[in-house]
């Protein structure tokens, strides 16, 4: 069953960014490698120029050199040799440019190619950080796909979670009346005894009647299985699909009601125990803005939380040691 557009669009906006992220770290890497070879070319351009002016100076030293003057006069040959040392400091100075030059294009070439690897290596490890996003992302969006399915509903949004509203307690009466005879309709007419509540309403199928109010008070109406028998995980899921995820541990029911007393009017949550000697239940609570109520989803019965018999009865009987609630 398909996923709500809003996670569709939540999914592909992920994969767009991690796919503008890597193509954004290769385009400037690239930029990079064309502002070095750009640098790269003005080096060399510059050793072709030191090149010639060096083969100049020899050149020019060298036929000096072949010229030799054959005028024994120490003059005529003092002049010569002051030459020939002007030329052979010159081309000495050419020289050691022309070396300078190539050195520092060795280093530039070799600087590019160590960025060039790195940046390919840095590209790479992106664009498997990207696929396996993509693959995790995937994953994910099938992880929901099931959890839609097993539920048999379509998830909403779970970055926006509805907000019950304040008078919803008057709309929610009848609702969960008809829940709870749905329910009685479904394990009066049940085969299999593990579902059925002839004994013991509390110990059946109560987290899916939890669950059912719960979204019904969000003003959810999805299908939820009524049918079936389910623990506290189930809660969690709910309330983190359908409420603000939370889940608060209380050591009595008292302390829940004074808790919920003081919470926004159309607060609604699902509530759980466990028992000392046997398995726990759970129900629904809702706080109007004047008063805590308490809804039994298995009888029906929606009741002030002080006044309830649902609460006397567990106090009396099941002695529970702790409680929960998830909204």
């Amino acid at each position: 069953m398909p996923r709500a557009d809003v996670d569709t669009t939540i999914f592909a906006t992920i994969k767009s960014d991690l796919a503008t992220v890597s193509s954004a770290a290769r385009a400037n890497s690239e930029l990079a490698v064309g502002r070095a070879q750009s640098i790269i070319d003005a080096i060399r351009e510059e050793v072709r120029r030191r090149e010639n002016a060096y083969a100049a100076a020899l050149s020019a030293y060298e036929t000096a050199k072949a010229d030799a003057p054959d005028d024994e006069d120490e003059a005529v040959l003092a002049a010569y040799e002051a030459e020939l040392a002007a030329l052979a400091a010159a081309l000495a100075d050419a020289e050691q440019a022309l070396n300078t030059a190539r050195s520092a294009l060795f280093q530039a070439e070799d600087a590019l190619e160590n960025f060039r690897s790195a940046s390919s290596s840095a590209n790479s490890q992106l664009e498997q950080l990207s696929t396996a996003g993509a693959a995790t992302l995937a994953k994910l969006a099938q992880k929901l796909d099931d959890y839609s399915a097993f539920r048999g509903l379509v998830s909403p949004s779970l970055l926006a979670p509805a907000t019950p509203k304040n008078n919803f307690l008057d709309d929610l009466t009848a609702e969960v009346r008809d829940i709870a005879a749905q329910n009685s309709a479904l394990n009066s007419n049940n085969a299999d005894a593990s579902h059925k509540t002839s004994n013991d309403i509390f110990a059946r199928n109560c987290v899916s009647l939890a669950v059912a109010i719960f979204q019904k008070s969000h003003g959810i109406s999805r299908p939820v299985s009524l049918n079936r028998i389910s623990d506290n995980a189930e809660l969690i899921a709910t309330s983190q699909t359908f409420g603000e995820g939370k889940i608060k541990d209380f050591r009595d029911s008292a302390h829940i009601a004074k808790f919920l007393s003081s919470q926004p009017a159309g607060t609604s949550v699902m509530v759980s125990f466990e028992r000392q000697n046997c398995v726990g239940h759970a129900f629904n609570a809702a706080f109007d803005g004047h008063q805590v109520y308490i809804i039994n989803g298995q009888t029906g019965a929606v009741e002030p939380w002080q006044d309830s018999k649902l609460l006397s009865r567990f106090d009396a009987q099941s002695r529970p040691k702790t409680w929960s609630i998830y909204w």
